[in-house]
């Protein structure tokens, strides 16, 4: 997990409350408006003021990467007063009983008719809803990974390839430099001819 908290934020002085025991430590969940310069969303699988999806192969994320200062755009929307903790959630990460909202779009859109796929969501959070529907009544093999996730095994990488990755919202609370440490990682973790498919907020 450290490696994702290398450029997180510790709270400013005048937002520390009396209670926190070590706030010169602590960092802070912060979201940031982010998009990628000259990689158009998929329309069809977007929802402008609410999200938009990019569906990325393994040679546009390379594209991405290589050109990082120019392609990525990271805007800092605000600063919570939600601490990070080890060995807990992410703060961002919502309880929910259906997939989050684009990838609940993509199943409903995407055909699946090209057999079993081995899929990894990368930042699944609490989303157990949204691993579970990936797997198309278990048809597809469906690995997670949350390096925040309180369970162990979660927070260990699965080494792939994968057919299909999925990464939702999770760009919105990290820093740029962990922008580009994550889509390096689904770039190397993506099978040729896959597709990473990584939705970000439109709404904040």
């Amino acid at each position: 997990m450290e490696k994702y908290l290398a450029n997180a934020t510790t709270k400013p002085a005048n937002m520390q409350r009396k209670s926190e025991s070590t706030p010169e430590t602590a960092t802070y969940y912060q979201a940031w408006r982010v998009s990628l310069n000259g990689y158009p969303p998929s329309a069809a699988f977007s929802k402008p003021g609410h999200w938009i999806q990019y569906h990325l192969t393994r040679d546009m994320l390379n594209g991405i990467i290589s050109d990082w200062d120019n392609v990525a755009s990271w805007g800092l929307s605000r600063t919570t007063g939600k601490a990070i903790r080890p060995g807990n959630y992410h703060p961002a990460a919502k309880s929910r009983k259906n997939p989050a909202a684009p990838l609940t779009a993509y199943l409903r859109i995407a055909k699946d008719d090209s057999g079993p796929k081995n899929i990894l969501y990368h930042g699944v959070g609490r989303d157990a809803a949204g691993a579970s529907a990936l797997s198309r009544g278990g048809v597809n093999t469906v690995s997670v990974y949350d390096p925040f996730h309180p369970d162990e095994k979660v927070r260990t990488l699965c080494a792939g390839p994968f057919d299909e990755i999925h990464s939702h919202y999770t760009l919105n609370v990290v820093d740029k430099p962990t922008g580009k440490l994550i889509l390096t990682e689904l770039h190397t973790l993506l099978r040729d001819g896959g597709t990473a498919i990584v939705s970000v907020r439109d709404d904040i």
